[in-house]
């Protein structure tokens, strides 16, 4: 069994790391893009955001970002019973609905782990307000261009 570092005294993320991934579910171009957050145990981060489909001719963007230790602490803690439960084999998708996953890697070994509404949040909380605010701009600029022949 997995767990995430001594409680007793706090350190709950020696040398672990959380990655979340994210798109929006079955939308049409150029709606469609995909999300990567990469967050570890210093609270320093790198979110990559590609849209398009993988194939289309698409720039990734990637920010990095630090000091969300108190974000990542409440993830640890939201994530210790969590890791009790592996991600289910075939994501569920619902239609129109975003699709999201999050995995625990500790040294050589990732673990899928079930990831519901509140770890989701939590992981997308890593990133600061105003990254997310970029990543918006990109995108409806993006989305705004013109359609490819």
């Amino acid at each position: 069994m997995w767990h995430l570092g001594d409680s007793e005294s706090g350190d709950r993320w020696p040398g672990m790391y959380v990655i979340y991934r994210s798109n929006p579910g079955a939308v049409p171009p150029p709606y469609y893009y995909e999300v990567v957050i990469r967050a570890d145990e210093d609270g320093d981060g790198v979110l990559e955001c590609r849209p398009g489909r993988a194939g289309d001719p698409a720039p990734t963007w990637r920010w990095t970002f630090s000091g969300r230790q108190g974000v990542l602490r409440q993830l640890a803690r939201a994530l210790e019973p969590g890791l009790l439960r592996d991600a289910p084999k075939e994501p569920s998708v619902s239609v129109g609905g975003r699709v999201e996953s999050l995995t625990v890697v500790h040294g050589e070994s990732a673990r899928a782990v079930a990831a519901d509404h509140a770890l989701c949040s939590l992981a997308r909380a890593t990133v600061p307000e105003q990254v997310w605010e970029e990543v918006a701009t990109r995108l409806k600029s993006w989305q705004a261009r013109p359609a490819e022949e």
